[in-house]
């Protein structure tokens, strides 16, 4: 196995657990006039599914690498939160002002999918079974990001 893997996969990891984090955020602190459809339906929707990707994710890592760190809760919270300081908060901001921050995330976790997809697919480790995962996150995202941007309009 390519060394790589485990870092690849965390950094990926932890990339996700910010999005899920900050999308949880998100749910809480939506406003407006569209209050009811963001809080359940957008970002609780979201946030949901991240939640569930990544126990998929790490569930999926730790089978590929035999590395625990892929899991290890002080690990991931300390990458998650270095990632998370590079977004916007979604507190004190519009209903308008969340949503486009939103898209701008999901649209860069969906830009990290393809880059370790690229990348495992460069070192010849594309498994059939993480190929089919990774591309249904992508899968799943793209129809996030199609919401988001009717949302914006």
């Amino acid at each position: 196995m390519n060394n790589r893997i485990p870092d690849l996969l965390l950094i990926y990891i932890c990339f996700t657990k910010a999005n899920q984090t900050w999308f949880h955020a998100a749910h809480h602190l939506t406003k407006g006039k569209g209050f009811a459809g963001d809080h359940e339906l957008l970002y609780g929707k979201i946030y949901q599914t991240l939640t569930e990707d990544l126990d998929a994710l790490i569930e999926r890592a730790i089978g590929l690498t035999d590395n625990e760190m892929c899991a290890c809760p002080i690990v991931i919270s300390d990458m998650t939160s270095r990632i998370l300081k590079s977004f916007f908060s979604p507190a004190d901001r519009t209903d308008q002002e969340i949503v486009e921050i939103a898209y701008d995330s999901l649209e860069g976790l969906l830009q990290n999918l393809e880059n370790l997809h690229e990348k495992f697919e460069l070192i010849g480790m594309l498994s059939l079974g993480l190929e089919d995962l990774l591309a249904g996150f992508a899968s799943q995202y793209e129809t996030y990001l199609y919401m988001l941007k009717q949302r914006l309009k």
